[in-house]
């Protein structure tokens, strides 16, 4: 009996379902672990492609292949893995501001979060939006020139370009 990986779909952003994709022998009995711990044990009917799902992952995740056992007969496998890599979501809020500020005068928004994530926002209920970019430290300054009245920023989403991971911010 064989078993072999055929990959799995990372990378992932935190939260996602994570898949590994074994090719196995039919009527076989497949043993592995998961992060170093024995899991499970999955049952193929017939040949072909095995898939074990993850749901919710929140950090890396390594199959490990221990066994195939067919009609007896066991094939033990010793460093035969595969890793899931799973980014952690960007995240953005809003520290403080140059409160208070007079009428004509800039209003000041400081921003903390993922270094070098793009922040969507709005400083208008939503209506319309403009983005800034977090420096390499997670800090930039959202400025609203010639305020006239009380200016809300509201964060919408936060996307880190590199990991491609995004997420929705509450109003």
């Amino acid at each position: 009996p064989l078993a072999t990986f055929r990959g799995n779909n990372g990378p992932l952003c935190a939260g996602e379902e994570g898949l590994f994709y074994i090719l196995a022998s039919g009527s076989s009995t497949i043993t592995y672990s998961l992060n170093g711990s024995y899991s499970s044990i999955i049952t193929p009917e017939r040949p072909g492609i095995v898939r074990v799902t993850l749901p919710n992952l929140q950090t890396d995740m390594t199959l490990t292949l221990l066994s195939i056992e067919k009609n007896g007969c066991i094939q033990t496998y010793s460093g035969v893995s595969s890793t899931l890599t799973v980014y952690p979501l960007p995240t953005a809020g809003i520290t403080g501001n140059n409160d208070p500020v007079c009428e004509g005068s800039d209003a000041e928004f400081y921003l903390t979060g993922t270094p070098d994530a793009v922040v969507i926002y709005s400083t208008d209920g939503g209506v319309s939006t403009s983005m800034v970019t977090l420096d390499n430290s997670g800090t930039a300054t959202v400025t609203v020139s010639n305020a006239m009245d009380n200016v809300t920023l509201s964060l919408l989403s936060v996307t880190d370009n590199a990991a491609k991971c995004s997420l929705t911010l509450t109003v």
